[in-house]
């Protein structure tokens, strides 16, 4: 029984300590997907691979700095609209930090 005892405070505290950080890491890139697919996908595509309209964002971190992005979605540019008044401060800052992680 010392045993059962020893083992079951560890894996509790295990337990209460790692979803919470899982959680937090995996909120914002489901989020900044669903604001995507939502927001996005007509002109660039379900898999960001861009259309006729909007060009390809599935290396776009690589390409342009967080800075930048937010930029270009908050204030729009040549044929892409401005999505300040459609989008808060906090999906935008998911969305980024999304787009800026393909690389």
């Amino acid at each position: 029984m010392a045993p059962t005892n020893s083992n079951s405070p560890s894996p509790a505290v295990t337990a209460s300590s790692s979803p919470k950080p899982v959680e937090d890491q995996t909120a914002a890139p489901l989020d900044a997907a669903i604001i995507f697919k939502q927001t996005c996908t007509s002109c660039h595509g379900v898999d960001l691979e861009g259309r006729m309209i909007g060009p390809n964002l599935q290396k776009v971190g690589a390409r342009l700095t967080e800075d930048k992005i937010i930029h270009q979605i908050t204030n729009g540019g040549e044929r892409m609209p401005s999505f300040k008044d459609k989008l808060n401060e906090q999906e935008i800052k998911a969305l980024v930090a999304w787009l800026a992680d393909k690389k």
